[in-house]
Protein backbone atom coordinates (compact mmCIF):
# COMPACT_ATOMS: atom_id res chain seq x y z
CA UNK A 1 0.00 0.00 0.00
CA UNK A 2 1.21 3.57 -0.59
CA UNK A 3 2.96 5.36 2.24
CA UNK A 4 0.96 7.94 4.14
CA UNK A 5 1.60 10.16 7.16
CA UNK A 6 0.07 7.67 9.58
CA UNK A 7 3.02 5.33 8.91
CA UNK A 8 5.62 7.94 9.85
CA UNK A 9 6.99 9.40 13.05
CA UNK A 10 9.68 11.66 14.43
CA UNK A 11 12.99 10.14 15.42
CA UNK A 12 15.18 11.83 18.03
CA UNK A 13 18.94 11.33 18.02
CA UNK A 14 20.84 12.59 21.05
CA UNK A 15 24.45 13.64 20.63
CA UNK A 16 27.04 14.53 23.32
CA UNK A 17 26.90 17.83 25.17
CA UNK A 18 28.85 20.23 23.01
CA UNK A 19 29.26 23.85 22.17
CA UNK A 20 29.62 24.68 18.49
CA UNK A 21 31.49 27.84 17.59
CA UNK A 22 30.51 29.02 14.14
CA UNK A 23 28.70 27.29 11.31
CA UNK A 24 28.38 23.53 11.32
CA UNK A 25 26.77 20.67 9.41
CA UNK A 26 24.64 17.79 10.58
CA UNK A 27 25.58 14.77 8.45
CA UNK A 28 23.28 11.76 8.50
CA UNK A 29 24.16 8.58 6.64
CA UNK A 30 21.04 6.52 6.06
CA UNK A 31 22.25 2.95 5.71
CA UNK A 32 18.73 1.71 5.29
CA UNK A 33 17.06 -1.17 3.60
CA UNK A 34 13.60 -1.43 2.11
CA UNK A 35 10.82 -0.16 4.38
CA UNK A 36 8.13 -2.57 5.53
CA UNK A 37 5.61 -1.15 3.08
CA UNK A 38 7.86 -1.85 0.05
CA UNK A 39 7.10 -5.44 -1.01
CA UNK A 40 9.55 -5.63 -3.93
CA UNK A 41 12.47 -8.03 -4.31
CA UNK A 42 15.57 -6.83 -2.48
CA UNK A 43 18.97 -7.99 -1.35
CA UNK A 44 18.28 -10.36 1.57
CA UNK A 45 21.35 -9.00 3.38
CA UNK A 46 20.12 -5.40 3.31
CA UNK A 47 19.00 -3.98 6.68
CA UNK A 48 15.28 -3.82 7.27
CA UNK A 49 13.89 -0.36 7.83
CA UNK A 50 16.00 2.55 9.07
CA UNK A 51 15.76 6.31 8.71
CA UNK A 52 14.10 7.91 5.73
CA UNK A 53 14.82 11.62 5.66
CA UNK A 54 11.86 13.67 4.54
CA UNK A 55 12.09 16.37 1.91
CA UNK A 56 10.47 19.78 2.20
CA UNK A 57 10.05 21.29 -1.24
CA UNK A 58 8.48 24.57 -0.07
CA UNK A 59 11.74 26.36 0.71
CA UNK A 60 14.77 27.54 -1.23
CA UNK A 61 17.34 27.94 1.57
CA UNK A 62 20.16 26.04 -0.18
CA UNK A 63 21.17 24.75 3.24
CA UNK A 64 20.74 21.10 2.26
CA UNK A 65 23.48 19.05 0.65
CA UNK A 66 24.47 15.56 -0.39
CA UNK A 67 27.57 14.12 1.27
CA UNK A 68 29.73 11.07 0.80
CA UNK A 69 32.34 9.19 2.82
CA UNK A 70 35.92 8.08 2.16
CA UNK A 71 36.76 10.89 2.14
CA UNK A 72 34.10 12.87 3.99
CA UNK A 73 32.97 15.58 1.63
CA UNK A 74 30.07 17.52 0.13
CA UNK A 75 29.45 16.37 -3.40
CA UNK A 76 28.01 18.21 -6.35
CA UNK A 77 24.27 17.67 -6.25
CA UNK A 78 23.49 17.80 -9.94
CA UNK A 79 26.32 15.61 -11.20
CA UNK A 80 26.25 12.93 -8.50
CA UNK A 81 22.53 12.16 -8.57
CA UNK A 82 20.03 10.94 -11.10
CA UNK A 83 17.09 12.17 -9.03
CA UNK A 84 14.35 14.32 -10.45
CA UNK A 85 14.65 16.68 -7.46
CA UNK A 86 17.07 19.57 -7.23
CA UNK A 87 18.93 21.40 -4.49
CA UNK A 88 17.10 24.67 -5.17
CA UNK A 89 13.78 23.18 -4.10
CA UNK A 90 14.86 20.78 -1.37
CA UNK A 91 15.26 21.11 2.37
CA UNK A 92 16.07 17.90 4.20
CA UNK A 93 13.77 17.61 7.17
CA UNK A 94 16.51 17.60 9.78
CA UNK A 95 16.30 20.07 12.65
CA UNK A 96 18.73 20.87 15.45
CA UNK A 97 17.32 21.77 18.85
CA UNK A 98 19.60 22.99 21.62
CA UNK A 99 18.80 22.87 25.30
CA UNK A 100 18.15 26.28 26.87
CA UNK A 101 21.19 27.95 28.39
CA UNK A 102 19.13 30.84 29.81
CA UNK A 103 16.26 30.07 32.16
CA UNK A 104 13.23 32.22 31.33
CA UNK A 105 10.18 32.82 33.51
CA UNK A 106 6.73 34.05 32.51
CA UNK A 107 4.18 35.96 34.55
CA UNK A 108 0.71 34.50 34.01
CA UNK A 109 -2.56 36.41 34.20
CA UNK A 110 -4.75 33.72 35.81
CA UNK A 111 -8.09 35.46 35.38
CA UNK A 112 -8.47 36.83 31.87
CA UNK A 113 -10.87 34.46 30.16
CA UNK A 114 -11.78 36.13 26.90
CA UNK A 115 -9.95 35.26 23.71
CA UNK A 116 -8.25 38.24 22.14
CA UNK A 117 -9.11 38.16 18.40
CA UNK A 118 -5.45 38.79 17.65
CA UNK A 119 -4.59 35.47 19.27
CA UNK A 120 -6.86 33.63 16.89
CA UNK A 121 -5.55 35.51 13.89
CA UNK A 122 -2.03 34.46 14.85
CA UNK A 123 -3.14 30.87 15.23
CA UNK A 124 -1.93 30.66 18.83
CA UNK A 125 -4.56 29.82 21.47
CA UNK A 126 -4.62 31.35 24.92
CA UNK A 127 -5.30 29.04 27.84
CA UNK A 128 -7.03 30.43 30.90
CA UNK A 129 -6.42 29.09 34.40
CA UNK A 130 -9.94 30.25 35.26
CA UNK A 131 -11.17 27.57 32.87
CA UNK A 132 -8.86 24.92 34.27
CA UNK A 133 -6.63 24.69 31.19
CA UNK A 134 -3.60 23.73 33.28
CA UNK A 135 -2.11 21.01 31.12
CA UNK A 136 -2.71 22.91 27.88
CA UNK A 137 -1.08 26.05 29.26
CA UNK A 138 1.96 24.22 30.60
CA UNK A 139 2.55 22.29 27.38
CA UNK A 140 2.33 25.51 25.41
CA UNK A 141 4.84 27.24 27.67
CA UNK A 142 7.21 24.29 27.58
CA UNK A 143 7.14 24.42 23.80
CA UNK A 144 8.40 27.98 24.04
CA UNK A 145 11.11 27.01 26.57
CA UNK A 146 9.61 28.68 29.62
CA UNK A 147 11.28 27.39 32.78
CA UNK A 148 9.18 29.01 35.53
CA UNK A 149 5.84 30.74 35.92
CA UNK A 150 4.52 33.30 38.40
CA UNK A 151 0.84 33.26 39.33
CA UNK A 152 -0.87 35.68 41.73
CA UNK A 153 -2.61 34.02 44.65
CA UNK A 154 -3.09 36.77 47.25
CA UNK A 155 -3.89 40.46 47.65
CA UNK A 156 -5.16 42.57 50.57
CA UNK A 157 -8.86 43.32 50.03
CA UNK A 158 -10.28 46.80 50.46
CA UNK A 159 -13.56 46.36 52.39
CA UNK A 160 -15.65 43.92 54.39
CA UNK A 161 -17.09 42.34 51.26
CA UNK A 162 -13.91 42.16 49.24
CA UNK A 163 -11.65 40.96 52.03
CA UNK A 164 -8.10 39.78 51.82
CA UNK A 165 -8.04 36.37 50.30
CA UNK A 166 -6.30 33.71 48.33
CA UNK A 167 -7.86 33.34 44.92
CA UNK A 168 -7.66 29.58 44.85
CA UNK A 169 -10.24 26.85 44.92
CA UNK A 170 -11.04 25.47 48.35
CA UNK A 171 -8.70 22.74 49.49
CA UNK A 172 -8.72 20.70 52.70
CA UNK A 173 -9.76 23.47 55.02
CA UNK A 174 -11.27 26.94 54.88
CA UNK A 175 -8.24 28.74 53.56
CA UNK A 176 -5.22 30.18 55.26
CA UNK A 177 -7.35 31.49 58.11
CA UNK A 178 -11.06 31.68 57.37
CA UNK A 179 -11.29 34.19 54.58
CA UNK A 180 -10.79 31.99 51.56
CA UNK A 181 -14.05 32.08 49.67
CA UNK A 182 -16.34 29.42 48.28
CA UNK A 183 -16.78 29.22 44.51
CA UNK A 184 -20.01 31.20 44.91
CA UNK A 185 -18.15 34.22 46.25
CA UNK A 186 -15.10 34.88 44.09
CA UNK A 187 -12.45 36.97 45.77
CA UNK A 188 -11.29 38.54 42.55
CA UNK A 189 -13.81 40.40 40.37
CA UNK A 190 -14.79 37.90 37.64
CA UNK A 191 -14.53 38.78 33.97
CA UNK A 192 -17.18 37.65 31.47
CA UNK A 193 -19.14 36.09 34.35
CA UNK A 194 -16.42 33.48 34.91
CA UNK A 195 -15.12 32.63 38.35
CA UNK A 196 -11.65 33.78 39.15
CA UNK A 197 -10.54 30.71 41.01
CA UNK A 198 -7.97 28.25 39.83
CA UNK A 199 -6.58 25.11 41.40
CA UNK A 200 -2.96 25.70 42.39
CA UNK A 201 -2.39 22.03 43.10
CA UNK A 202 -3.50 20.97 39.64
CA UNK A 203 -1.31 23.68 38.15
CA UNK A 204 1.65 22.46 40.21
CA UNK A 205 1.02 18.88 39.12
CA UNK A 206 0.90 19.80 35.44
CA UNK A 207 4.00 22.03 35.72
CA UNK A 208 6.06 19.55 37.73
CA UNK A 209 5.37 16.87 35.14
CA UNK A 210 6.93 19.06 32.44
CA UNK A 211 9.79 20.38 34.56
CA UNK A 212 8.38 23.91 34.94
CA UNK A 213 8.62 25.74 38.26
CA UNK A 214 5.61 27.42 39.87
CA UNK A 215 6.14 30.54 42.01
CA UNK A 216 3.07 31.69 43.92
CA UNK A 217 2.88 35.48 43.88
CA UNK A 218 1.86 37.39 46.99
CA UNK A 219 0.82 40.98 46.27
CA UNK A 220 2.12 42.14 49.62
CA UNK A 221 0.84 45.68 50.18
CA UNK A 222 -1.75 46.15 47.45
CA UNK A 223 -1.99 46.05 43.67
CA UNK A 224 -2.52 49.66 42.71
CA UNK A 225 -6.08 48.82 41.65
CA UNK A 226 -9.40 49.51 43.32
CA UNK A 227 -10.20 45.96 44.41
CA UNK A 228 -7.21 45.95 46.80
CA UNK A 229 -6.35 48.42 49.49
CA UNK A 230 -2.93 49.96 49.91
CA UNK A 231 -1.61 48.72 53.23
CA UNK A 232 0.89 50.53 55.40
CA UNK A 233 3.98 48.29 55.54
CA UNK A 234 4.42 49.36 59.15
CA UNK A 235 1.12 47.65 60.11
CA UNK A 236 2.07 44.67 62.36
CA UNK A 237 -1.33 43.00 61.87
CA UNK A 238 -0.82 42.86 58.13
CA UNK A 239 2.70 41.50 58.55
CA UNK A 240 1.21 38.64 60.55
CA UNK A 241 -1.25 38.06 57.70
CA UNK A 242 1.58 37.84 55.20
CA UNK A 243 3.39 35.29 57.33
CA UNK A 244 0.20 33.24 57.68
CA UNK A 245 -0.49 33.31 53.95
CA UNK A 246 3.08 32.22 53.21
CA UNK A 247 2.86 29.39 55.71
CA UNK A 248 -0.48 28.25 54.28
CA UNK A 249 0.83 28.14 50.73
CA UNK A 250 4.03 26.23 51.40
CA UNK A 251 2.37 23.67 53.69
CA UNK A 252 -0.77 22.97 51.62
CA UNK A 253 0.43 22.81 48.02
CA UNK A 254 2.83 20.07 46.96
CA UNK A 255 5.31 20.85 44.21
CA UNK A 256 5.41 24.61 44.76
CA UNK A 257 8.85 25.94 43.86
CA UNK A 258 8.76 29.41 45.33
CA UNK A 259 7.07 32.45 46.80
CA UNK A 260 7.31 35.63 44.76
CA UNK A 261 6.68 39.01 46.39
CA UNK A 262 5.08 41.64 44.18
CA UNK A 263 4.02 45.13 45.28
CA UNK A 264 6.47 44.76 48.11
CA UNK A 265 6.66 48.52 48.54
CA UNK A 266 4.78 51.58 49.76
CA UNK A 267 1.76 51.75 47.46
CA UNK A 268 -0.70 54.16 45.94
CA UNK A 269 -4.14 53.35 44.58
CA UNK A 270 -4.22 54.10 40.88
CA UNK A 271 -8.01 53.99 40.63
CA UNK A 272 -9.10 55.95 43.69
CA UNK A 273 -6.05 58.21 43.72
CA UNK A 274 -5.75 57.91 47.49
CA UNK A 275 -2.74 59.68 48.93
CA UNK A 276 0.48 57.78 48.42
CA UNK A 277 2.04 56.16 51.44
CA UNK A 278 5.56 57.57 51.57
CA UNK A 279 8.36 55.47 52.99
CA UNK A 280 10.42 58.40 54.19
CA UNK A 281 13.93 58.12 55.52
CA UNK A 282 13.41 54.88 57.45
CA UNK A 283 10.47 53.29 55.64
CA UNK A 284 12.79 50.90 53.81
CA UNK A 285 13.24 49.12 57.14
CA UNK A 286 9.57 48.10 57.10
CA UNK A 287 9.88 46.65 53.60
CA UNK A 288 13.08 44.83 54.51
CA UNK A 289 11.48 43.51 57.69
CA UNK A 290 8.55 42.08 55.73
CA UNK A 291 10.93 40.28 53.37
CA UNK A 292 12.93 38.99 56.32
CA UNK A 293 9.84 37.74 58.18
CA UNK A 294 8.55 35.90 55.11
CA UNK A 295 12.01 34.40 54.55
CA UNK A 296 12.12 33.20 58.16
CA UNK A 297 8.66 31.67 57.80
CA UNK A 298 9.82 29.72 54.76
CA UNK A 299 13.05 28.57 56.41
CA UNK A 300 11.17 27.20 59.41
CA UNK A 301 9.08 24.98 57.14
CA UNK A 302 11.05 24.21 53.98
CA UNK A 303 14.37 25.81 53.10
CA UNK A 304 14.11 24.50 49.56
CA UNK A 305 11.33 26.99 48.78
CA UNK A 306 12.72 29.86 46.70
CA UNK A 307 11.94 33.45 47.75
CA UNK A 308 12.06 36.26 45.20
CA UNK A 309 10.76 39.78 44.78
CA UNK A 310 9.79 42.18 42.01
CA UNK A 311 11.28 45.65 42.47
CA UNK A 312 11.32 48.93 40.61
CA UNK A 313 14.05 49.23 37.99
CA UNK A 314 16.61 51.99 38.54
CA UNK A 315 19.95 52.62 36.92
CA UNK A 316 21.40 55.64 38.76
CA UNK A 317 22.24 56.47 42.37
CA UNK A 318 19.90 59.46 42.25
CA UNK A 319 16.90 57.42 41.11
CA UNK A 320 17.79 54.68 43.56
CA UNK A 321 17.81 57.13 46.49
CA UNK A 322 14.46 58.56 45.37
CA UNK A 323 12.92 55.10 45.17
CA UNK A 324 14.28 54.16 48.58
CA UNK A 325 12.65 57.19 50.18
CA UNK A 326 9.37 56.99 48.25
CA UNK A 327 8.69 53.23 47.91
CA UNK A 328 11.04 51.90 50.56
CA UNK A 329 12.80 49.40 48.29
CA UNK A 330 16.48 48.93 49.00
CA UNK A 331 18.15 46.37 46.74
CA UNK A 332 21.02 45.78 49.13
CA UNK A 333 18.93 45.26 52.26
CA UNK A 334 16.26 43.14 50.56
CA UNK A 335 18.78 40.92 48.77
CA UNK A 336 20.07 39.49 52.04
CA UNK A 337 16.83 37.49 52.36
CA UNK A 338 16.09 36.73 48.70
CA UNK A 339 17.20 33.98 46.34
CA UNK A 340 16.70 36.27 43.37
CA UNK A 341 15.55 39.81 42.75
CA UNK A 342 13.66 40.90 39.63
CA UNK A 343 13.85 44.55 38.60
CA UNK A 344 10.80 45.34 36.45
CA UNK A 345 12.75 46.62 33.47
CA UNK A 346 9.86 47.63 31.21
CA UNK A 347 11.62 49.84 28.70
CA UNK A 348 9.19 50.24 25.81
CA UNK A 349 8.46 52.80 24.39
CA UNK A 350 10.31 55.27 26.65
CA UNK A 351 13.80 53.76 26.59
CA UNK A 352 16.11 51.86 24.33
CA UNK A 353 16.74 48.16 25.08
CA UNK A 354 20.21 49.14 26.33
CA UNK A 355 18.50 50.69 29.38
CA UNK A 356 17.59 47.19 30.55
CA UNK A 357 21.28 46.33 30.62
CA UNK A 358 22.06 49.47 32.60
CA UNK A 359 19.42 48.50 35.16
CA UNK A 360 20.80 44.97 35.40
CA UNK A 361 24.34 46.18 35.92
CA UNK A 362 23.29 48.75 38.54
CA UNK A 363 21.22 46.26 40.55
CA UNK A 364 24.09 43.79 40.42
CA UNK A 365 26.52 46.39 41.72
CA UNK A 366 24.26 47.28 44.66
CA UNK A 367 23.80 43.63 45.62
CA UNK A 368 27.54 42.99 45.35
CA UNK A 369 28.09 45.74 47.92
CA UNK A 370 26.13 43.56 50.36
CA UNK A 371 28.18 40.48 49.40
CA UNK A 372 25.21 38.11 49.43
CA UNK A 373 24.23 35.24 47.15
CA UNK A 374 21.21 36.78 45.44
CA UNK A 375 20.70 36.31 41.70
CA UNK A 376 19.56 39.16 39.44
CA UNK A 377 16.80 38.08 37.06
CA UNK A 378 15.28 41.12 35.33
CA UNK A 379 11.71 41.07 34.06
CA UNK A 380 11.45 42.37 30.51
CA UNK A 381 8.40 43.73 28.78
CA UNK A 382 6.21 41.50 26.66
CA UNK A 383 3.03 43.60 26.76
CA UNK A 384 1.82 46.48 24.62
CA UNK A 385 1.62 50.13 25.65
CA UNK A 386 -1.23 52.54 24.97
CA UNK A 387 0.57 55.54 23.50
CA UNK A 388 -2.41 57.77 22.67
CA UNK A 389 -5.84 57.88 21.08
CA UNK A 390 -6.88 58.25 17.46
CA UNK A 391 -9.54 60.52 15.93
CA UNK A 392 -12.20 57.96 16.81
CA UNK A 393 -11.03 58.13 20.44
CA UNK A 394 -9.79 54.57 20.27
CA UNK A 395 -6.54 53.69 22.02
CA UNK A 396 -3.42 53.56 19.89
CA UNK A 397 -1.42 50.51 20.89
CA UNK A 398 2.23 49.80 20.25
CA UNK A 399 3.56 46.27 20.60
CA UNK A 400 7.20 45.89 21.60
CA UNK A 401 7.68 43.23 18.93
CA UNK A 402 10.46 40.73 18.43
CA UNK A 403 13.39 43.13 18.13
CA UNK A 404 12.52 45.05 21.29
CA UNK A 405 11.95 41.87 23.32
CA UNK A 406 15.12 40.21 22.11
CA UNK A 407 17.11 43.43 22.43
CA UNK A 408 15.98 43.95 26.03
CA UNK A 409 16.81 40.38 27.01
CA UNK A 410 20.15 40.43 25.22
CA UNK A 411 21.08 43.69 26.93
CA UNK A 412 20.26 42.21 30.34
CA UNK A 413 22.24 39.02 29.70
CA UNK A 414 25.23 40.93 28.33
CA UNK A 415 25.29 42.88 31.58
CA UNK A 416 25.32 39.93 33.93
CA UNK A 417 21.68 38.84 34.33
CA UNK A 418 21.32 35.35 35.80
CA UNK A 419 18.18 34.69 33.78
CA UNK A 420 15.11 36.50 32.48
CA UNK A 421 11.42 36.85 33.21
CA UNK A 422 8.80 38.11 30.77
CA UNK A 423 5.68 40.08 31.68
CA UNK A 424 2.99 38.93 30.84
CA UNK A 425 1.06 35.99 29.34
CA UNK A 426 -1.21 36.29 27.33
CA UNK A 427 -0.14 39.74 26.13
CA UNK A 428 2.73 38.08 24.32
CA UNK A 429 1.39 35.82 21.60
CA UNK A 430 2.66 36.53 18.11
CA UNK A 431 5.05 34.00 16.54
CA UNK A 432 7.78 36.64 16.29
CA UNK A 433 7.51 37.48 20.00
CA UNK A 434 7.63 33.84 21.01
CA UNK A 435 10.58 33.36 18.69
CA UNK A 436 12.41 36.15 20.49
CA UNK A 437 11.93 34.30 23.77
CA UNK A 438 13.19 31.03 22.29
CA UNK A 439 16.20 32.81 20.82
CA UNK A 440 16.99 34.32 24.22
CA UNK A 441 16.79 30.90 25.86
CA UNK A 442 19.86 29.75 23.90
CA UNK A 443 21.67 33.09 23.82
CA UNK A 444 25.35 32.97 24.73
CA UNK A 445 26.05 36.35 26.26
CA UNK A 446 29.30 38.23 26.14
CA UNK A 447 29.20 38.18 29.94
CA UNK A 448 29.44 34.38 30.02
CA UNK A 449 32.82 32.97 31.08
CA UNK A 450 35.02 31.46 28.40
CA UNK A 451 34.74 27.71 28.22
CA UNK A 452 37.88 25.56 28.09
CA UNK A 453 38.96 24.37 24.65
CA UNK A 454 39.32 20.63 25.22
CA UNK A 455 39.63 19.51 21.62
CA UNK A 456 41.29 20.74 18.49
CA UNK A 457 39.66 21.05 15.10
CA UNK A 458 40.60 18.33 12.64
CA UNK A 459 43.29 19.15 10.12
CA UNK A 460 40.83 18.51 7.33
CA UNK A 461 37.40 19.90 8.01
CA UNK A 462 34.69 17.38 7.29
CA UNK A 463 31.03 17.95 6.50
CA UNK A 464 30.07 16.15 9.68
CA UNK A 465 30.90 18.96 12.10
CA UNK A 466 32.82 21.89 10.73
CA UNK A 467 33.46 23.57 14.07
CA UNK A 468 35.50 23.69 17.25
CA UNK A 469 33.89 21.78 20.13
CA UNK A 470 34.01 22.70 23.80
CA UNK A 471 31.95 21.49 26.72
CA UNK A 472 29.01 23.80 27.33
CA UNK A 473 26.24 21.68 28.76
CA UNK A 474 24.24 21.93 25.55
CA UNK A 475 22.20 19.02 24.34
CA UNK A 476 21.93 19.09 20.58
CA UNK A 477 19.09 16.99 19.23
CA UNK A 478 18.55 16.27 15.57
CA UNK A 479 14.90 15.74 14.76
CA UNK A 480 14.41 13.62 11.68
CA UNK A 481 10.89 13.63 10.39
CA UNK A 482 9.93 10.64 8.34
CA UNK A 483 7.56 12.40 6.05
CA UNK A 484 7.47 13.08 2.35
CA UNK A 485 6.23 16.28 0.87
CA UNK A 486 5.33 16.28 -2.76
Amino acid sequence: SPLDDSDLKWVTINVPNIKVNGNFYIAVFTYSGPPSWDKGAHDPHAPKGGIAIGRDSDTKSRNSFIVDKNPNRIVDWETITTWDIHQDDTDWMIRVITSPTVEIGMYINPWTDNMDPDHESQGEPYYSLANGKYTELIKQLKRYRIKRIFVSVYYPGNNSVNKSGIFLMKKKKVGWDKEIYSSKEPVYPPQNNNKSYFDLQKLNNAANKEGIEVHATINAFGTGLSYARSVDPADPTHLTELRDVTHYLITNYDGLTGIHLDHIRYMTDDKTQKPRLIAGENGYKNITRAVKEISNTIDRVNKDIVLSAAVYAKNTEKDYATMREAEGQDYMEMSEYLDFISPMAYHYPDFEPSWVGEVTSFVREKINEKNVNCAVIPTIQGYYEVVGVNDAKQPVIKEPGRDEIFGAGKSALDNGADGLNVFIYPAIYSPDEWQAIMDLSIYQSSASPDLPDITKPPEKKVPGFEAVFTIAGLLVVAYLVLRRRE
